[in-house]
C-alpha cells in the first residue's frame, strides 16, 4: 500500500474530531471555534513544531506566508487553507455526513486545553503526577 493510503488509513482510525470537541463549546458554529483556536499565534507555532517533526513533506515556507497573512486584521485561517499552504497531516478535514475537522491525538489535547482550562488542568496534573510514578 503507498504511503499516503496508509497515513490517510492511519489518520481515519486515530485521529480525533475537533468538530466534536468545539460543539460541546458552540452547538451551532464548532467552525469557527476551530478558526478562532488558529487565529492564535501559539497555536500556529504548535502546529509548527509538530509538522516539523511528524511531516518530512512540510512546507515551512507555506507556514511563514501564513504568519505574514494572519497580521491582516480580515484573514481567516481555516483548518483547509492551513493543510492547503503547509502540507499539513497532523490535521485534516472530510466533508459529508460523518465530515469535520480531525487531528492527531497530541493536536487535539492541545486543541481542548485551549478550549477548556478544566482539561488544561487535567492534563498537567496527569502528566505531573506521572513523572513522580517513574
Amino acid at each position: 500500500m503507498e504511503r499516503k493510503a496508509v497515513l490517510r488509513q492511519e489518520q481515519d482510525e486515530n485521529y480525533v474530531s475537533l468538530t466534536k470537541i468545539a460543539q460541546a463549546q458552540s452547538e451551532d458554529s464548532p467552525g469557527y471555534v476551530i478558526q478562532s483556536w488558529l487565529r492564535s499565534g501559539n497555536t500556529l507555532a504548535f502546529l509548527n513544531l509538530w509538522e516539523k517533526e511528524n511531516n518530512p513533506d512540510y512546507s515551512e515556507a507555506g507556514y511563514m506566508e501564513l504568519l505574514e497573512k494572519k497580521k491582516a486584521a480580515s484573514f481567516t485561517l481555516t483548518p483547509k487553507l492551513w493543510i492547503d499552504r503547509t502540507k499539513a497531516i497532523g490535521i485534516f478535514s472530510k466533508q459529508g455526513k460523518s465530515g469535520g475537522t480531525f487531528a492527531h491525538p497530541l493536536i487535539a489535547c492541545e486543541f481542548a486545553s485551549w478550549l477548556t482550562p478544566e482539561f488544561k488542568m487535567l492534563l498537567l496534573k496527569l502528566s505531573l503526577n506521572r513523572g513522580k510514578l517513574n
